[in-house]
């Protein structure tokens, strides 16, 4: 069980329109999932308490309709109180919180669920409530967590408009990344391999040519040399960032060796300048 967001109040949109107001919640920036199922309660006593339970996957969304409420949630790490007196918030509710809901009387909240009900989701007592986390080994759902919502507004936005191959997308992109790295052009392509076969081609790289290329890569910066006919020549990485081994680097330039393509990874730059 992972709970990729942390519970928070928001507030609803409102649109305001022929002396009305419409209340819209939809996926954008406060959250990025679908909802399957819908359910209202409507408290009849003074005070009326709700929930003392988990979910293991479900996400919620819970506002109040009339009245006034107050949800509880804790996930044995950190607790959170938030109230709702009218329909302008709305309260987010990951899995993996116990929660618990404090109805006043007459009150109504209509809760959103991203899944039907499954009895097999609940988390019925509280000392069952599992706060380990797995530790991945390429742990990057996280920040990718902060921008999914972006990439799947503007892959919906592509494909609504079937630009599907090159189109104003991709110009737009391809202006911004030219700013971003000070250049008058930029052109984008496929995927990595084919944009480093361009950039050899550009450099006349030709038969019996010698590129370098470090052993710690993907196979396609070795893919993009061999395809334009140069001999592949792998350098071994050092120990404090996996780059280049320069002493190795030395040794392996020859008359040959007309490139050198360097590999930055996990986030660290290779060393550059002494390269």
């Amino acid at each position: 069980m992972m709970t990729l967001l942390k519970p928070k109040k928001f507030k609803i949109k409102n649109i305001f329109q022929d002396n009305k107001t419409i209340r819209v919640i939809e996926k954008g920036n406060n959250f990025n999932f679908s909802f399957d199922r819908n359910y209202i309660i409507n408290n009849h006593n003074s005070l009326n308490f709700s929930g003392f339970h988990a979910h293991k996957k479900l996400y919620q969304l819970v506002f109040c309709i009339k009245g006034k409420a107050e949800i509880i949630l804790d996930n044995k790490k950190t607790s959170y109180s938030f109230k709702l007196d009218n329909s302008d918030y709305a309260v987010l509710i990951p899995p993996g919180f116990w929660r618990i809901l404090k109805l006043q009387r007459n009150s109504i909240i209509s809760v959103l669920a991203s899944n039907v009900f499954r009895k097999s989701d609940y988390i019925k007592d509280y000392n069952k409530l599992n706060t380990k986390r797995k530790i991945s080994f390429n742990g990057t759902h996280h920040c990718n967590e902060a921008l999914k919502m972006k990439f799947t507004q503007i892959l919906e936005n592509v494909i609504d408009k079937n630009e599907l191959v090159l189109g104003k997308s991709v110009r737009i992109f391809e202006k911004k990344f030219a700013t971003f790295v000070n250049t008058n052009h930029a052109i984008s392509c496929g995927n990595g391999h084919d944009a480093l076969l361009l950039i050899l081609k550009a450099l006349n790289i030709s038969n019996d040519d010698e590129i370098l290329v470090p052993t710690n890569s993907f196979i396609a910066t070795a893919l993009s040399g061999s395809n334009n006919g140069a001999n592949i020549v792998f350098l071994d990485c050092n120990s404090d960032n996996y780059g280049i081994d320069i002493k190795d680097f030395k040794k392996k330039i020859t008359k040959k060796t007309k490139a050198l393509i360097v590999v930055h990874l996990f986030g660290i730059p290779d060393n550059i300048i002494e390269i």
